[in-house]
């Protein structure tokens, strides 16, 4: 037969484990995400190393300084990160003011997995010449971009 002292000891960690799980659910619930300023700078900053470092890593691969593989290998990473950007930027429910911002951006990385595309096609054919193509996406990207941020509500 179990003891008063047992049962309260089991039902003082019932309820220990019962409040700490509240609490875990309840402190995220409560906390506020990040707003809608901090998503999309966090994008824009991810975003611009990214393209700095593809773009760098395929003027290698152009002059014979980084293989064939590494490039595929470097466009299948950065098109791993900018997927997760999108779904960032998609799972954020900007506020109003933000909205065209948001979606400005998704433009801005929607053309440069195109970009990412055109430039496996490029290192997949071997043809290390300047390309027209890839030269028109990074200065649509990069004109999606600047409107995203020219049209941010951001107080002066």
């Amino acid at each position: 037969m179990a003891s008063k002292k047992g049962i309260a000891i089991t039902a003082a960690i019932v309820a220990a484990i019962v409040g700490a799980s509240s609490l875990v659910w309840l402190i995220p619930q409560s906390s506020p995400g990040m707003t809608s300023s901090e998503i999309i700078s966090d994008v824009y900053a991810r975003h611009n190393d990214l393209a700095a470092n593809v773009e760098s890593r395929l003027e290698q691969w152009q002059a014979g300084n980084v293989s064939s593989q590494d490039m595929l290998t470097q466009i299948s990473a950065a098109r791993a990160d900018i997927q997760e950007m999108q779904k960032q930027i998609r799972d954020a429910r900007p506020e109003a003011e933000w909205r065209q911002s948001f979606n400005l951006y998704t433009q801005a990385l929607e053309t440069f997995l195109e970009f990412l595309g055109a430039a496996e096609t490029r290192v997949n054919s071997g043809d290390v010449s300047d390309s027209p193509e890839i030269e028109d996406l990074k200065k649509r990207w990069r004109d999606y971009v600047d409107q995203s941020v020219e049209t941010m509500p951001i107080a002066s």
